[in-house]
């Protein structure tokens, strides 16, 4: 059974007064200078902002695909790395368990934590199939995204499957709490967190992590989910010191 949520609203009404807490014009030393198609961490905003990732996104644990989409979106908040979601289907969600645990972000919502938990023996843990699929929701200012659904779940087919040696365990695998989701997010800003609503993020720092060919790196510390790679200038937070970044 799925952890239950806090009430939605009284939730919300908890969480507006952190919001505040941020002092937007702060900038820290060193500040590195951004080139042709290169962003820095300070020029993204709070309250964060929603934006197709640009390339395809690929999770791995050694051969085997975790998660492959070509139209996964990315959270970007002032002095975090870009922080990818991808939806469902192109999860393998039933390797992923409820750990029960919850956290809440003062813009997002309520977030649920999950392991991922490979099945032992030798049975085979098959690629992903490629399909088409209809684009998912969008917000109005953002067009809709043309999607290949890796899951093999719904669609019109749009070709063979890419090659890639097929995966197998003998022992079971577990990695804690290498995803996380936000089912039910707030919706009372125009930022329109519900778009990824129930959509996965995935450690970096846990599990093999690409934006086309680049294998992104995690972002600092132990909690945010940002994938760092060579496009996004900072410093960005996470490292000791930066916690009122």
């Amino acid at each position: 059974m799925p952890t239950p949520l806090p009430d939605k609203a009284a939730l919300l009404e908890r969480a507006k007064p952190y919001r505040d807490n941020w002092d937007r014009s702060f900038r820290p030393p060193g500040v590195e200078p951004v080139g042709e198609g290169e962003e820095s961490v300070w020029d993204y905003p709070r309250p964060p902002i929603i934006a197709p990732v640009p390339g395809p996104v690929r999770v791995m644990l050694g051969d085997i695909a975790i998660a492959e989409s070509d139209c996964a979106l990315e959270v970007k908040e002032t002095a975090g790395a870009p922080v990818p979601y991808i939806r469902p289907e192109d999860v393998r969600t039933e390797w992923l368990e409820d750990t029960s645990r919850l956290t809440v972000c003062e813009w997002k919502g309520a977030t649920l934590y999950y392991d991922l938990a490979l099945p032992g023996g030798n049975a085979s843990l098959s690629e992903f199939s490629s399909r088409k699929i209809a684009a998912p929701a969008h917000s109005p200012s953002r067009p809709p995204i043309e999607c290949t659904l890796l899951g093999g779940r719904e669609g019109e087919w749009a070709g063979a499957a890419p090659e890639r040696s097929e995966g197998l365990t003998k022992k079971p695998i577990r990695i804690a709490e290498a995803a996380w989701n936000y089912p039910d997010p707030f919706d009372d800003l125009s930022e329109g967190y519900a778009e990824i609503a129930g959509w996965f993020g995935i450690y970096a720092g846990k599990l093999d992590c690409f934006i086309g060919e680049e294998k992104a790196r995690p972002q600092p510390g132990n909690f945010y989910g940002g994938w760092v790679t060579d496009r996004i200038k900072g410093p960005i937070k996470g490292g000791p010191g930066t916690g009122g970044w």
